[in-house]
């Protein structure tokens, strides 16, 4: 879909922070420089895209489903798994996100985000990068006799430094963030368990994602959160 670029997408807002962190998760710049693309197993991803796509630059994104055959590295067997890819066409957006020089194969964050001091952007960018990887983990387990909830944020990697740099974004913001190395899908995972910092998270940063955001309210009710 082309329309008029109606806002000014250089600035530093929470929308356009999103949309990077989401081109460093499920999203990936198209090789004819046409603009985003979205890929995800989930419409509810593409639904929030669209709308912070909207948000940043006033244009309308497209949306396309298909069914393809795969097989991840973990799986025995492959599957038919239906794809929803969301469109945001725009060469003028993906000449200015070229030029914010994401790393060789997304390996690193973009240095606008490192090194902005805007904290509206860095959240907006964490927000999209946990919509894309991340998730929220909530089951009761028995401790000291007792049946106790066990809560997590966390958020997936497959690549280190990524993982490494995320990690000091969120210990920017004051949260204390846990990691551990998943031998059997060799990823990275990093969580947040602490009351606080959960509560921390849920502020500032949070899920877009409808069915994320209904996940992290379930969670917060046992702690008392909002």
């Amino acid at each position: 879909m082309t329309y008029k670029i109606q806002k000014d997408y250089t600035k530093q807002t929470f929308s356009f922070g999103y949309m990077l962190g989401i081109c460093n998760g499920d999203g990936y710049m198209r090789k004819c420089g046409s603009g985003i693309t979205v890929m995800t197993h989930s419409p509810d991803l593409g639904e929030s895209t669209a709308k912070h796509w909207n948000n940043w630059t006033g244009l309308i994104a497209g949306h396309k489903q298909y069914q393809r055959v795969k097989q991840a590295p973990y799986q025995k067997e492959p599957k038919l798994a239906t794809e929803y890819h969301t469109f945001c066409n725009s060469y003028e957006i993906s000449r200015f996100l070229v030029t914010l020089k994401f790393g060789k194969k997304k390996s690193t964050i973009p240095n606008v985000v490192i090194e902005s001091k805007n904290k509206r952007f860095i959240y907006g960018f964490l927000s999209g990068y946990f919509d894309s990887d991340g998730g929220i983990s909530l089951c009761r387990v028995k401790a000291h006799n007792s049946l106790q909830w066990n809560r997590r944020v966390r958020c997936f990697f497959a690549d280190e430094n990524i993982k490494n740099q995320i990690k000091q974004l969120l210990i920017n913001e004051g949260l204390n963030v846990g990691e551990y190395f998943r031998k059997n899908r060799d990823t990275w995972e990093l969580y947040i368990t602490r009351n606080k910092d959960i509560l921390l998270f849920a502020k500032y940063i949070g899920f877009q994602m409808q069915s994320k955001k209904e996940k992290l309210k379930e969670l917060l009710k046992t702690i008392g959160g909002k």
